[in-house]
């Protein structure tokens, strides 16, 4: 057997594959705080009334914080685009590992995603039975379910045939799903066409399908989107290099990326709300994509994400995701009109996960693992390179 060390490039083609993983960590952190940022300023009734009725004119405060590029702190729809861009790109490059096999890819992904929903769902009923709720504060407290019947607990546990939406933030686990059934089939249509194609066909087949509103449509090709881009990324990851002139480059890049995101945002003062969402819909997507491809190939921006923070909150970010709404809703609940309250709900629900990371999702992991054939007390693989979802 050779004992012949491993070169120099090898060593930094690896170094950079792990601080591209951990900046995609970092993202997805990132992306959880602006979900949990959007639901927290959704209690308001002047930052909730944009969204219900996007065609009456914003003013002062509210006009700056909804129709100006402040929005993204809180844009928690774009976010979760993010997301599901996010989990094509991993789970197609996971796909191209030689360790990976899909004898057990499936039944370690289902454990990964279905543990931490049904403790969501656990965490969720037992808040609404011992908590109050119901508030009619802002339009968006006014719209949330009050009590969590049966049928909606069964729907929420199995994800396939809808959700109840009573934790709303269980939409999009249904599409996590849905596209994990289907990522061989993603895969193999890759094969065959160019991914530059694939993504052109993914942004026509989402933006029609905001327009007919079928959510099946709208969002499973955000996922063929990252499936293309990892199929890609071999190529154009060394196109990327940073050379003469990259910070200018990539500043600029990003710029543009961030007014794609807000586009639906800073045009609605001017349009019609009902036109312009399906249609700022491909320009958005390709924001976010961008931001994705910026994450994982600019020197300073992948510095910023692997810092401490954002890898904590990548850590616990699926974690967050799933528990903070019903925690929001019960502190607008428990003292109406309070934004302190908010802010202790916010900082109650980031403990929450933590909690919920050590006792529910990190216990699906190992057993992820085991399904997978790894072992569990070895080293940690970096969460972008084997994620399954916003986790």
């Amino acid at each position: 057997m050779s004992t012949r060390a491993p070169s120099h490039s090898a060593v930094a083609s690896e170094t950079g594959r792990r601080n591209r993983h951990t900046s995609l960590d970092g993202l997805r952190g990132l992306a959880a705080l602006v979900v949990v940022a959007h639901h927290a300023l959704l209690t308001q009734p002047s930052l909730a009334a944009p969204y219900y009725a996007p065609d009456v004119p914003t003013t002062g405060l509210t006009r700056w914080a909804v129709n100006t590029p402040v929005h993204l702190f809180w844009a928690g729809t774009e976010a979760v685009y993010l997301f599901f861009v996010l989990s094509g790109f991993v789970l197609g490059l996971a796909a191209q590992s030689a360790t990976f096999t899909w004898r057990t890819y499936l039944p370690a992904r289902l454990v990964r995603l279905y543990l931490p929903v049904a403790g969501a769902v656990a965490l969720g009923a037992l808040l609404m039975a011992v908590l109050p709720r119901g508030s009619q504060a802002s339009a968006w407290l006014a719209a949330r379910a009050v009590d969590y019947p049966a049928l909606a607990v069964v729907q929420d546990l199995t994800l396939l045939g809808g959700v109840s939406k009573v934790i709303s933030p269980l939409w999009s686990l249904q599409w996590e799903v849905v596209f994990s059934l289907f990522l061989a089939g993603f895969l193999s249509w890759g094969r065959s066409v160019h991914p530059a194609g694939q993504i052109g066909v993914a942004l026509v087949a989402s933006t029609w399908g905001f327009y007919l509103a079928t959510p099946a449509l709208s969002y499973l090709p955000l996922f063929l989107v990252g499936t293309a881009l990892a199929q890609w990324w071999p190529d154009l990851a060394s196109r990327l290099e940073e050379g003469a002139r990259a910070h200018v480059r990539w500043g600029v890049i990003l710029a543009f990326a961030l007014t794609l995101i807000a586009s639906y945002w800073l045009l609605l003062p001017s349009f019609s709300s009902d036109r312009l969402f399906w249609m700022t819909r491909p320009a958005v997507e390709i924001g976010v994509t961008l931001v994705l491809v910026a994450a994982a190939t600019w020197a300073p921006l992948r510095w910023l994400l692997s810092a401490k923070p954002f890898r904590w909150a990548g850590l616990i970010s699926f974690s967050l995701y799933l528990v903070h709404e019903p925690i929001l809703i019960a502190a607008a609940s428990l003292v109406p009109g309070s934004r302190w309250a908010i802010v202790g709900g916010v900082l109650v629900a980031v403990a929450t996960a933590v909690g919920f990371f050590f006792l529910v999702e990190k216990p699906s992991h190992k057993i992820a693992r085991l399904l997978g054939g790894r072992r569990v007390d070895g080293p940690t693989e970096s969460r972008a390179s084997v994620a399954a979802s916003h986790d």
